[in-house]
Order: structure tokens, then C-alpha cells, then sequence
């Protein structure tokens, strides 16, 4: 069914995005530090760079938490998930 397959296109979703973000990263700041970007462009892509990666790790987490309702497991205390969002970002 095409809501199992959700939870495993998040997954790949995010972890495409965490092996981009570095790289990502690296080029928006040597163009910075070249002066083919202002500083305040890089900054801002920066910060889209790491609200993409939240969104996406927002999505996996939802995607994990309607999986397990679907199977009857019973989800994560909020003070769990958000021990684990801090470690993860």
C-alpha cells in the first residue's frame, strides 16, 4: 500500500538531505569567503539549508509516529521525542 511506503521515503528523504547539508555548506561559504556571495546570502541559505533538514526530520518523525499508531504501538513520551530531536540536530 502506498502509505507503507511513506515512512521509508521520509527516511530516504532525510537522509539524503543530511548527506547533502555538509557539502551544502561548505560551498556557500567559500563562495562567501571568494566574494561570489554576499555574506548575507550565505547565511540565509545556511538557514533554509537547516530548516529544510528540520522539516524533513519533522516529517520523519510523524511519518515513524502514524506507522506505529497504525500498528497499535503507543507513541514516544514528548519528554523522549524531544531528548531525541535535541541529540539528532
Amino acid at each position: 500500500a502506498a502509505g507503507a511506503e511513506a515512512p521509508a521515503r521520509a527516511a530516504r528523504l532525510l537522509a539524503l538531505i543530511h548527506r547533502r547539508q555538509e557539502g551544502f555548506r561548505t560551498r556557500a561559504l567559500a563562495q562567501a569567503a571568494e566574494g561570489r556571495l554576499a555574506d548575507a546570502e550565505a547565511l540565509a541559505r545556511l538557514d533554509a539549508m537547516r530548516w529544510l533538514r528540520r522539516a524533513a526530520y519533522h516529517l520523519h518523525r510523524i511519518e515513524h509516529h502514524l506507522g506505529a499508531m497504525r500498528r497499535g504501538a503507543a507513541p514516544a513520551s514528548a519528554g523522549r521525542e524531544a531528548a531525541r530531536d535535541v541529540l539528532e540536530d
